[in-house]
């Protein structure tokens, strides 16, 4: 019996190296595609605007949680796929059927793993997101405050809700001929 037990946990390790392994770069791969298009979409449009450096880097900051929450499953699903696959491929599983062992200890580890995966996206989207996304706003009410151009431009009409805001010319960094409706 133990030397059954000593080769589960032989094999768990194994499963385990082979997941983390691909987790790790196919959730680096992820976080990055996500972090660049937060870049090329939010943080451009504000940075071409002369908003100082420390906000953008605070929205940066504060959007990370979002990021990582999509990058997450993804990675994880992945990361799997990616185990599983070079496992079949090497004909691994052939082997561990040859020798006696369940195909389900191999899968066993993967499924501690998703469940530990999946408490802590739980944790985070329902502490970190909220949080983030509370001070990202804040944040970005204080930018638009001290910058409005970011929401007004000169020559054009902005719509919210039932109000229309129809602006003029911009002079001296102040934009002329406001008029509300």
């Amino acid at each position: 019996y133990k030397k059954e037990l000593r080769q589960v946990r032989l094999l768990s390790r194994y499963v385990l190296r082979e997941f983390l392994a691909a987790f790790v770069i196919s959730f680096l791969f992820f976080f990055i595609v996500f972090f660049v298009n937060i870049i090329l979409v939010t943080v451009e449009d504000i940075v071409s605007k002369n908003v100082p450096f420390n906000d953008v880097l605070q929205l940066v900051l504060f959007s990370l949680p979002q990021i990582i929450a999509l990058a997450f499953p993804f990675g994880s699903l992945l990361g799997s796929l990616i185990a599983l696959g070079r496992l079949a491929s090497d004909l691994e599983f052939l082997a561990l059927q040859t020798c006696g062992i369940r195909l389900l200890s191999v899968f066993w580890p993967l499924l501690i793993t998703g469940g530990v995966f999946s408490l802590l996206s739980f944790i985070s989207n329902d502490l970190l997101i909220p949080a983030s996304t509370t001070e990202f706003n804040r944040v970005y009410r204080k930018i638009l405050h001290s910058n409005p151009i970011l929401e007004l431009e000169p020559q054009s009409v902005k719509r919210f809700a039932e109000t229309s805001i129809v602006t003029g010319d911009l002079l001296d960094g102040k934009i002329n001929n406001v008029t509300i409706i």
